[in-house]
């Protein structure tokens, strides 16, 4: 999650990660997708103990890409579960 918050690459490994744990794919995408608001989530309360969140939200296009970015990389990263099958793991 450190990676995330400092770069979309990181987002997409993250989600690779949590996704490659998870039996299905569509586990793996709402997994990625946890993890794409779980980011969010870390990136707005390091904004706001900064006291930097109202400027940041003044500036919305941009915070508008960011956010997209972190819902949509989480779920593209998770679909690395795709690449092995739809077949669940063993348990």
């Amino acid at each position: 999650m450190v990676l995330g918050t400092f770069h979309w690459a990181g987002l997409l490994v993250g989600g690779a990660l949590v996704g490659l744990c998870q039996p299905t794919l569509r586990r793996a995408l709402a997994a990625g997708l946890g993890f794409g608001v779980v980011v969010l989530a870390v990136v707005t309360l390091r904004l706001a103990l900064a006291g930097t969140l109202g400027e940041v939200l003044g500036t919305w296009p941009l915070v508008g890409i960011g956010i997209a970015v972190a819902l949509v990389a989480g779920p593209v990263g998770a679909l690395a579960r795709g690449l092995f099958g739809d077949a669940p793991l063993e348990q």
